[in-house]
């Protein structure tokens, strides 16, 4: 055979493994084992390129370990050296390609922001496995650094240029690489304290070991056989089945000093229906810029990199679908921690007070880890987890856990907030704003905040002071784009209607004005769904606004907007009416500065006010209200 077990334990598969607990913890082990070698394909074999790679790269480990390994090694005896059987790795050739992909996947451009996501979690994973990484697990066991070179191997058939070439095409299989590479770096990362666990479990180390090892091995061998073969068999199901059985092990660490009953967080406050829709996402292929600059700042390894991301823009921009596709995109790999959405309909619910005992409970449903850290801190303290005090949620229930556990962390974990400013009045999240500028600075360089709002006065004079916050702007993202991806929307809803031509698609974007949120309602107005009016008088009326139905279609969006930004009565009234007077009547937009001179030529002194005093209040339905250098 290609690969035959250790012979100090290969008897194990079909007998009780001595020094085990008892005969029930081999069973599942060994149904695993079977599950694996099913879905390699293979019982044990690991054939062609990865056999191979995995072979020469497992003399290269132990070697390494020895102190032996030339910096030509890898290359020479990895990537067919003279033979010339493989192409040399891109970039540094010399050097192991888990060091080097960070800055081969740094010269691809011009990928799918979803790809991006994908390429810095395995950049992640190859970091935990590197040898730099594990120096102080020098006495790696056998089976350990048999799954480091399989690790690598799949580092060394990504970096060739084929590999490299099919990124795109083969998102499916690189998403399941990605799945199973990440949870086998965080067992070879976690091994010390893993082995010393099933030690005092008196469990057989080397069958955990080898059991969990294998079945890694043979996921990665059958998902770089089916990108090698460009075809993807959908092993979803059986895949899920072994990962299922492999991830215990980070459940166990966390059982050292308890059972499961110490982990319970029963009765902890939680935000039903806050969390992502996969329903609100933005259509696939559109807001790619702003998409990949929110990836570029997620996958930022600085230690000054800005541990929140405040993206703003008026009312139906689109920050919400952002918001839920950036979500869905990290909870769909590894990185994704927390998503929590406000909502102008749930003000009932205060979900300002919970917050953060729900960000809490996502972390810790995530990471077992953070379980164990929160568990703790509950043990000693029952009354927070019902607590509506803010600050003391952040400090006990997010900074704290997270600061006991970064050891045990791959990659960056993010916490995606969308729409604060629907959580109510400012009274609603004066708090939240506190611990976002003031407490979240000192947050680890890998847990991020990415956060969407419009630019409430309240929300913009707090964040915008923060050096920690990077603040972004939907209302600079170029207007062509915004367009294209609107016409690109459009034509996907209505492309099936005989009466809606690229024409009628190209007026309704142009009509929409870079609002996606009136898109949106445009093509639910004129798709034929009711009665009393054919798809083209149904569109003739959006165009024309002629419509009472077609002519309200953000009516309660800017509605609840304007309730808040337009004062009551006296004199606030009277200066509200004359700024919009001004603003309106202007032969062309002027930024604020301009406005601002020109009433300090109004006959009236009483008229020589600041502008920004009404306008800051209408920000969310304004442009050039935040940015002074852009017309109002």
């Amino acid at each position: 055979m290609a690969r035959n077990q250790p012979k100090k334990y290969r008897h194990f598969i079909s007998a009780k493994p001595s020094g085990s607990a008892s005969a029930s913890n081999s069973r599942p082990s060994q149904a695993l084992a079977r599950d694996a070698a099913s879905i390699a394909g293979t019982s044990g074999r690991i054939t062609g390129f990865f056999h191979e790679v995995f072979a020469k790269t497992r003399r290269i480990f132990r070697r390494s370990n020895q102190g032996h390994v030339t910096a030509g090694t890898f290359d020479t005896e990895v990537c067919g050296g003279a033979q010339g059987q493989q192409e040399p790795i891109q970039g540094s050739p010399t050097q192991d390609p888990l060091e080097t992909f960070h800055s081969v996947v740094a010269t691809i451009v011009k990928v799918h922001p979803y790809t991006q996501i994908v390429l810095g979690i395995l950049t992640a994973a190859a970091q935990a496995c590197s040898p730099l990484s594990l120096t102080n697990q020098s006495n790696l066991d056998h089976d350990l650094s048999d799954l480091i070179g399989a690790v690598r191997a799949v580092y060394v058939f990504l970096l060739e240029d084929n590999s490299i070439q099919n990124i795109e095409s083969m998102r499916e299989v690189l998403r399941r690489i990605v799945q199973v590479t990440s949870d086998a770096a965080w067992f070879i990362k976690n091994y010390s304290e893993t082995k010393e666990l099933w030690k005092q479990q008196s469990k057989n180390i080397l069958f955990e070991t080898w059991v969990r090892t294998d079945g890694y091995t043979k996921l990665l061998n059958s998902l770089v056989q089916q990108y090698r073969d460009c075809v993807f068999r959908d092993v979803h199901t059986n895949i899920y089945h072994v990962l299922e059985d492999l991830n215990p092990v980070r459940g166990e660490l966390d059982l050292v000093r308890g059972d499961l009953g110490e982990l319970s967080l029963e009765g902890m406050v939680y935000a039903g229906g806050a969390s992502v829709n996969k329903m609100r996402t933005c259509l696939d292929g559109t807001r790619a810029e702003i998409l990949s600059e929110i990836i570029t700042w997620i996958y930022n390894t600085d230690e000054n990199v800005p541990r929140i991301l405040w993206l703003y823009g008026q009312a139906g921009r689109g920050k919400s679908a952002i918001a839920h596709t950036i979500a869905l995109w990290l909870k769909d790999t590894r990185w994704y921690g927390s998503c929590f959405c406000f909502a102008w309909d749930s003000q009932v619910e205060r979900r300002e007070e919970k917050i953060f005992t729900t960000i809490a409970r996502d972390l810790a449903d995530r990471d077992p880890a953070f379980r164990r850290a929160l568990a703790d801190v509950l043990a000693k303290d029952n009354s927070l987890k019902t607590t509506s005090d803010v600050m003391l949620q952040w400090k006990k229930l997010i900074l704290e856990p997270l600061l006991t556990m970064l050891s045990t962390m791959i990659g960056t974990v993010i916490v995606v907030v969308d729409a604060l400013d629907e959580s109510g009045l400012e009274e609603s999240r004066r708090h939240i704003l506190s611990v976002l500028a003031s407490e979240a600075g000192v947050l680890p360089r890998n847990f991020r905040i990415f956060l969407t709002s419009r630019p409430l006065p309240d929300i913009e004079r707090v964040l915008s002071a923060a050096l920690h916050v990077k603040a972004t702007s939907l209302d600079d993202v170029s207007t062509e784009w915004t367009e294209r991806d609107i016409r690109l929307y459009v034509s996907n809803q209505l492309h099936h209607l005989r009466e809606i031509g690229d024409t009628e698609v190209q007026r309704i974007a142009c009509k929409a004005d870079c609002l996606f949120e009136w898109a949106r309602l445009a093509c639910d107005f004129i798709k034929p769904n009711r009665a009393g009016a054919t798809v083209k008088e149904w569109y003739d009326d959006v165009i024309s606004l002629q419509a009472e139905e077609g002519g309200t279609l953000l009516d309660a969006t800017y509605l609840a907007i304007l309730e808040i930004a337009i004062p009551q009565s006296g004199g606030a009234l009277e200066q509200y009416y004359s700024v919009m007077d001004q603003v309106v009547m202007t032969l062309e937009p002027l930024p604020i500065a301009a406005l601002n001179y020109m009433r300090k030529c109004f006959p009236n002194r009483q008229d020589h006010y600041d502008v920004t005093l009404v306008l800051e209040f209408m920000s969310p339905v304004l442009a050039g209200i935040v940015d002074h250098s852009s017309p109002v």
